[in-house]
């Protein structure tokens, strides 16, 4: 199960109006959903990043790809998470 992520994640995902108009569980579940909704690979290096708070080079050594790659993927998971989520109910 994926747990719960750190107020960085939500903030990437959230703009400050958004926040404060959610309930905290409602918010805790539109962000569940939305991670549930990310490939694999999108959601292992956000989970290492804002959970885990690892740097690019940690993940990069965790998962074994290079740092460029970590880069990449963080941005474009950020990215997607940010389209399913504004997709949201």
């Amino acid at each position: 199960m994926i747990q719960n992520f750190t107020l960085g994640l939500i903030v990437l995902l959230v703009e400050p109006k958004g926040f404060q108009n959610l309930a905290s569980q409602d918010l805790n579940k539109k962000i569940q959903k939305t991670l549930r909704k990310l490939s694999p690979i999108h959601r292992e290096v956000l989970k290492f990043s804002a959970e885990q708070e690892l740097t690019y080079k940690e993940i990069s050594e965790k998962i074994k790809v290079p740092v460029g790659t970590v880069m990449s993927r963080l941005f474009y998971a950020r990215k997607q998470a940010q389209k399913i989520y504004n997709s949201l109910k």
